[in-house]
């Protein structure tokens, strides 16, 4: 987890763009939710719904490892590597959030805070964010190439997670019953004040977790098969 921290301590205009994106894609998308309802609330819903998007955790690593072999001695060691990941991701996802919200205490103290839940299903939503972006990365092992993997996470999120648009703004029922909803709008709406049932982030992230733990060992069976 410290690795992950202070690859971010390293990268200060990675630090300053994050924030810069934040206030000016919630500020855009934000008043635009203002003039339809009239809601401060909903702009708050933006602001809170970016922080976590913007944090969420990247496995990308994974791809270059497996394409240069490099992935080698992560196999050999006795955690999965599900878990091996797993700190470096979620320091460098939970530093990025935090940083994210100081940034943020100026339009919190204007428009409101939160409620103190959302401080512990926001990590929640990351942790089923990585387990997802895991899943998807372990292709690298049969595909090589997964570049595509992370502009569709990107692009699954922002439209099926309730970051651009509020789910309950769409007028698809299918989109609450995939995990997309529970990256982003199920945490932000509950600690709103939103009727929306938290209790399946719980179940896809155990689903997931298992899930992914089954398709690494058919992934690294495959790798080691074809000589990788």
């Amino acid at each position: 987890m410290l690795r992950g921290i202070k690859q971010r301590l390293y990268s200060p205009f990675t630090i300053f763009s994050q924030i810069l994106f934040l206030y000016i894609t919630s500020s855009l998308l934000g008043y635009f939710w203002y003039l339809q309802s009239s809601s401060k609330q909903y702009f708050l819903y933006l602001f809170l719904a970016e922080i976590i998007t913007i944090s969420r955790p990247r496995v990308d690593e994974m791809e270059k490892l497996v394409r240069t072999g490099q992935i080698a001695p992560f196999l050999v060691r006795p955690a999965s590597l599900f878990f091996q990941f797993l700190p470096y991701c979620m320091g460098a996802s939970l530093f990025d959030f935090a940083v994210l919200t100081l940034a943020s205490l100026p339009v919190l103290f204007l428009l409101g805070f939160p409620s103190p839940v959302f401080f512990l299903l926001a990590p929640l939503a990351l942790l089923l964010a990585y387990t997802f972006s895991f899943i998807f990365q372990l292709l690298s092992f049969f595909l090589g190439e997964t570049k595509f993997v992370h502009w569709i996470i990107s692009k699954l999120i922002l439209i099926a997670g309730g970051t651009v648009i509020p789910l309950n703004f769409l007028p698809y029922p299918l989109l609450s019953y995939l995990p997309f909803k529970y990256m982003v709008y199920a945490p932000v709406a509950f600690s709103l004040g939103m009727d929306v049932n938290i209790f399946p982030l719980f179940l896809w992230l155990f689903l997931l977790s298992l899930s992914a733990l089954i398709l690494e060992k058919m992934a690294v069976r495959h790798y080691e098969v074809g000589g990788g």
